[in-house]
């Protein structure tokens, strides 16, 4: 490696005090450092482990809702549930995930979503979990 391309183990890298201060934009980066970061945005989006998926906040509430009440209105879902920014993207992924099909109705904008037989599957596993943490 030459000399000229090291980094400065005692000397700032570049001329900013304080980086969170003065943060760079993404289009400041080089190309190549662009491509990778969005590659691995997309990677870990794509690979994301179903442990993690599930994890997040409504994931379970929104499946044991459906197995009540399915097949609903998305609205009743928003409604009853919750109406955050991130229930588009909880619905997506419960829909890769097999546990509902969304159906598009052809004279309205409604969607229904209707609970798969893996997602009754899924809700008596839940319902089994949340009886043994209550009862035992």
């Amino acid at each position: 490696m030459d000399s000229g391309t090291t980094i400065p183990i005692s000397d700032p890298i570049d001329g900013r005090k304080n980086v969170n201060l003065q943060p760079r934009s993404f289009e400041d980066l080089p190309p190549e450092v662009q491509k990778v970061l969005l590659n691995r945005k997309q990677a870990n989006k794509k690979n994301r482990p179903t442990i993690d998926s599930m994890e997040g906040k409504y994931m379970l509430s929104i499946v044991l809702y459906l197995d009540k009440m399915s097949p609903v209105l998305k609205s009743d879902l928003y409604n009853d549930v919750s109406r955050g920014s991130s229930m588009p993207d909880k619905i997506e992924t419960l829909r890769k995930l097999g546990i509902l099909e969304i159906y598009y109705t052809a004279r309205t904008t409604a969607n229904v979503l209707v609970i798969t037989d893996k997602g009754r599957r899924v809700a008596s596993i839940i319902r089994s979990m949340m009886d043994i943490i209550e009862n035992e």
